[in-house]
């Protein structure tokens, strides 16, 4: 992960989530199978493209998701990306108000 919002590259997702957001974790299991794996690939494989470009993210989605779970009438393209921040504005604005940062 390489991103606007920090200067560290991870390896991996387990590297920036054990670093970033170690609350996230561990993923439910089951069995030892990650439950909803495939709910999850899903979600990334038509969500990426814009959050790609938000945060200028290299693409390293296996071929094998996108070829499976790709809907290309669903997935969200980098159109997205202005509608979202456009909507999200008005929280960041708030927030910005109600919890200044001193740099």
């Amino acid at each position: 992960k390489r991103s606007d919002c920090g200067r560290k590259l991870y390896r991996n997702l387990d590297d920036y989530l054990i670093a970033e957001h170690p609350d996230w974790l561990p993923f439910p299991v089951e069995d030892m199978e990650l439950v909803a794996d495939s709910i999850l690939k899903a979600a990334w494989v038509n969500c990426r493209v814009p959050l790609l470009k938000r945060y200028k993210m290299v693409d390293s989605t296996p071929r094998q998701w996108i070829q499976a779970y790709q809907e290309p009438n669903r997935a969200l393209d980098e159109a997205s990306l202005k509608i979202v921040e456009e909507r999200l504005a008005p929280f960041r604005e708030k927030k910005t108000r109600d919890n200044p940062v001193t740099r």
